[in-house]
This record gives structure tokens, C-alpha cells and sequence, in this order.
């Protein structure tokens, strides 16, 4: 082997290496784009989940209130029924569901 065709073998041996390393490169570039785009549409889906979350929260603090009124309202009807029942006056008043009387 001549000492030309050696440095023209080194040279490709060489430019070989140089490619798998720019290729190497582009793949990891590339690994590291849709990692980052991964880890935003996981972000993404946490603030909605903290939404639906809170949207919840304030459900159920709404139901809870509507709970406690309709449970006074019924305290309420409970004692002047039995007010009434206990003083023997009539108590025709209708239940706070409006459904039946006593």
C-alpha cells in the first residue's frame, strides 16, 4: 500500500466517524425535541386536571350549601310541626318539598 492510498483510507475513516457522529448528534437533538414537547403536553394536562379539579371542588361546595339549606329548611318545617303538634293547634303547612302535609 502506497502512503497516498493510507491518508486517503484515514481520511474516509475519518469522514465516516464524523458523519455516525453528526448523525448521533441529530438523533439525540431530535430525542431531546420530543422529550421536551412530551413534558409540555404532560404540563398541559396537569393545569387541566388542576381545573377539572377546582371546577369540582366548587361542585361540590355548591352542592354542600344547597345540602345545608334544604337540611335547615326541613329543620325548620320539622320544629313549627311539632310546635303546633305540641301546643294541639292544626298545622297544615306543606313540607319544604312541597309533596305532602301533616
Amino acid at each position: 500500500m502506497m502512503l497516498h492510498e493510507w491518508y486517503r483510507e484515514r481520511r474516509d475513516e475519518r469522514r465516516r466517524e464524523m458523519e455516525a457522529n453528526l448523525r448521533a448528534a441529530e438523533e439525540a437533538r431530535v430525542a431531546a425535541e420530543e422529550a421536551r414537547v412530551t413534558a409540555e403536553q404532560a404540563k398541559l394536562a396537569s393545569e387541566e386536571a388542576k381545573v377539572t379539579a377546582e371546577e369540582a371542588a366548587l361542585a361540590s361546595e355548591e352542592a354542600n350549601a344547597h345540602l345545608r339549606q334544604h337540611l335547615a329548611a326541613w329543620n325548620a318545617w320539622n320544629q313549627r310541626r311539632l310546635r303546633a303538634l305540641a301546643n294541639g293547634e292544626p298545622f297544615d303547612e306543606p313540607s319544604p318539598n312541597g309533596t305532602e302535609r301533616h
